[in-house]
C-alpha cells in the first residue's frame, strides 16, 4: 500500500515539474529562461565572487608569515607548525566547513551565469586581484597590533564575505525577477506563476536528491575525471607549502626583512595576472578546442619550474622573477579548474564533481604540509620541499595527460570506424 502510494506521489511530482518547468523554460521572446545570461546580474556575481576569493586567497598566500609568527610564539616543529598554518584549507576541502561554505558557491554560481564567457568570468572571479596586498598588510598588523590584535582585525575583514554572499542570487530567482518586472499590467497571473516556481523549486529538491546518487556514480567511472582529481590532489600536496616556505627560502639565501614580503607580493600579483589572462585566452575561438591540452602543458611546466626554483634563486632579483613565473602558471591552473571540469563532466554535473574534487584537494592539502614539515625537520633546509612539490606536480600532470591521450585515441578510432556519427573535431580534442 505504502509502496504504491510513494510511486504515485513520485509520478505526480515528476509530472508537476514537467508542466511547471515547461512553462518556466521560455521567456517572453521564446528563449530558455534558465540559460546562462552571460552578463547582466552575472557581473555582480563575478564581482562578489572576486572580493570573496581575494580575502580567502590573501589569507592563504600569507601562510608563510603565519608560519613565522606561530613558530616564534609556540616553538614547535616545522611539521606541526606548517600543518597548523594550512589547517583552514584542510577544514574547507575535507570536512566542507569554514571557507568551503563560501568558496564552493562562489565557483558554482559563476559557472551557472556564464557559458560563452565562462573562461573569462572564472578568470576574473578567481583572479584574486588585491590579494597581493595581504602579505604586506598582515606583516604590518602583526608589527603594530601584536599577535592577538592582528587576528582580531583579520576576523573583522573576513566578515565582509557575508555582504558578498547576500548578492549570490540563484539563476531561477534572477530570471523570475526579470519576468515579474515586465508583467506590471497584470500582477495576479505573475503572482500565481511566482508561487508556482516556489512549489517547483521545493518539489525539484526531492527529485534532485533521487538523481544525485546516480550522477555521482557516473562521474566516478569517468577515467579522465579520476585522473584530473588525482592530478589536482598531487598539485595541492605542495602548493600551500610553497607559499608557507617562501619567507624561509628568502631567509636562507640572505633576503631579510621586508624584501621577503615583496617576493610573496610579486608571486600573488602575477598569479592574479595569470588567472585573468588564461581565462580570456580560453574563451578565444581558436584556443577553445585545445584548452585541455594547454592545461596539461601548464601543469608539466609548473612541475619543471618547481625543480628549477631552489638552484636558481640565489639573489633577490632572480627569486622575484622565478616566483613571479611560478605564480603566473599556478594562477592559470587554479582559475580554470571548474572550466576544465565542465568540459569533462558537463555543467549539469559540476556541483557533484566540484565536491569530489575539493575532497581530493583537501587530502593533498592535509598530507602535503605534514610531509613538507618532516622534510624540513630532517634536512634543515627548505629546498627539499620545493623538489618534492615539483615531483608531485609533474607526476599528476603525466597522469592527467595520459588519460587525455587515451581519450583522444579512443575518439579517433570511433570516428574512423564510423560507429558514432556524432563525433566531431571538438570531441577529439576535448
Amino acid at each position: 500500500m505504502s509502496i504504491s502510494g510513494n510511486s504515485s506521489t513520485n509520478k505526480d511530482t515528476v509530472g508537476y515539474l514537467d508542466r511547471v518547468s515547461s512553462e518556466a523554460s521560455l521567456d517572453d521572446k521564446g528563449r530558455s529562461a534558465l540559460s546562462p545570461p552571460d552578463g547582466g546580474w552575472g557581473w555582480v556575481i563575478v564581482s562578489s565572487s572576486l572580493i570573496t576569493r581575494v580575502i580567502l586567497s590573501g589569507l592563504q598566500s600569507s601562510s608563510g608569515f603565519f608560519y613565522l609568527k606561530f613558530e616564534e610564539k609556540y616553538h614547535q616543529s616545522a611539521a606541526l607548525t606548517l600543518w597548523m598554518c594550512t589547517l583552514p584549507g584542510v577544514l574547507r576541502t575535507v570536512l566542507g566547513v569554514g571557507m568551503c561554505l563560501v568558496f564552493s558557491p562562489s565557483v558554482i554560481i559563476v559557472n551557472q551565469y556564464f557559458s560563452k564567457r565562462r573562461g573569462l568570468a572564472n578568470g576574473i572571479a578567481g583572479s584574486t586581484f588585491g590579494a597581493f596586498l595581504f602579505p604586506a598588510a598582515i606583516e604590518f598588523l602583526f608589527e603594530f597590533y601584536g599577535f592577538f590584535g592582528a587576528f582580531l582585525i583579520q576576523s573583522g575583514l573576513v566578515l565582509n564575505i557575508v555582504v558578498c554572499g547576500s548578492l549570490f542570487r540563484p539563476l531561477l530567482i534572477e530570471q523570475n525577477c526579470k519576468r515579474k518586472s515586465r508583467q506590471t499590467t497584470n500582477p495576479e497571473p505573475s503572482l500565481k506563476r511566482e508561487q508556482g516556481y516556489v512549489e517547483c523549486c521545493n518539489k525539484s529538491h526531492f527529485v534532485n536528491r533521487c538523481c544525485s546518487h546516480s550522477n555521482i556514480k557516473n562521474i566516478l567511472v569517468d577515467y579522465r575525471f579520476l585522473s584530473y582529481i588525482i592530478a589536482v590532489a598531487l598539485f595541492y600536496v605542495s602548493n600551500q607549502s610553497v607559499y608557507a616556505f617562501i619567507p624561509l627560502l628568502a631567509r636562507e639565501v640572505g633576503i631579510e626583512g621586508h624584501n621577503s614580503v615583496y617576493v610573496v607580493t610579486a608571486t600573488v600579483f602575477f598569479a592574479g595576472i595569470g588567472r585573468i589572462f588564461y581565462g580570456a585566452v580560453n574563451d578565444m575561438r581558436f584556443f577553445r578546442r585545445y584548452k585541455i591540452i594547454v592545461y596539461n602543458v601548464l601543469m608539466v611546466s609548473t612541475g619543471i619550474t618547481y625543480l628549477i626554483l631552489p638552484a636558481a634563486t640565489s639573489t633577490f632579483t632572480t627569486m622575484c622573477v622565478l616566483y613571479s613565473i611560478y605564480g603566473f602558471m599556478t594562477g592559470c591552473i587554479i582559475s580554470q579548474k571548474s572550466v576544465i571540469m565542465v568540459d569533462i563532466v558537463g555543467v549539469e554535473n559540476l556541483v557533484n564533481a566540484l565536491g569530489i574534487l575539493l575532497l581530493f584537494q583537501g587530502v593533498g592539502s592535509c598530507v602535503g604540509p605534514i610531509i613538507s614539515g618532516y622534510i624540513t625537520d630532517t634536512s634543515d633546509t627548505t629546498s627539499g620541499v620545493i623538489y618534492f612539490g615539483g615531483i608531485c606536480t609533474t607526476a599528476g600532470a603525466i597522469i592527467f595527460s595520459t588519460a587525455n591521450v587515451v581519450h583522444w585515441i579512443k575518439m579517433r578510432r570511433r570516428a574512423k570506424s564510423g560507429n558514432d556519427m556524432s563525433i566531431t573535431s571538438r570531441n577529439l580534442i576535448v
